[in-house]
């Protein structure tokens, strides 16, 4: 299950079909690419939930799109277009207290002693994940579909 580099989940998981296609707004994109994600604690916080942390059930596109690009990711050449989440474990919730800094680092030092507060977490446990993607060509890209795949542009 697991792999080795990037090459690894492109020979898995890009499929052989060579043609482009054209998403409902006219723009062209490559072929999906489709991969898993899984881990023993996940936490997709809300942006309402400031202090106390809140998970939502699966990964927003955004969140998506950091984990795809944290695999591969040429930002001036392509950009990622979430196709779909898939939830492939039952949700299942766990809560749990954590220590924190009430304040964030600044010239001085602080002292955690003084500053310290305790923040209720909600996350999920033993989660995992489908995600399928595009990558979207930037207009400015002139390259062909090798050289996006290609992690040294040499290809």
């Amino acid at each position: 299950e697991s792999m080795k580099n990037i090459d690894d989940i492109i020979l898995l998981f890009y499929p052989s079909n060579n043609a482009e296609h054209a998403n409902h707004g006219g723009e062209l994109y490559l072929k999906e690419i489709v991969i898993e994600v899984w881990g023993d604690l996940a936490c997709f916080t809300m942006p309402y939930a400031k202090g106390e942390r809140l998970t939502y059930p699966f990964p927003t596109p955004s969140a998506a799109r950091g984990i795809l690009s944290a695999i591969y990711s040429k930002p001036k050449e392509f950009r990622w277009q979430i196709n779909r989440i898939e939830v492939l474990n039952p949700i299942r919730y766990i809560s749990f207290k954590r220590n924190e800094v009430k304040y964030t680092v600044a010239k001085e030092p602080i002292f955690t002693e003084d500053e310290r507060t305790q923040r209720q977490t909600t996350a999920l446990q033993d989660v995992r994940y489908r995600i399928a993607a595009s990558l979207i060509p930037r207009p400015a890209f002139a390259g062909c579909e090798k050289q996006l795949l290609c992690k040294s542009g040499l290809c």
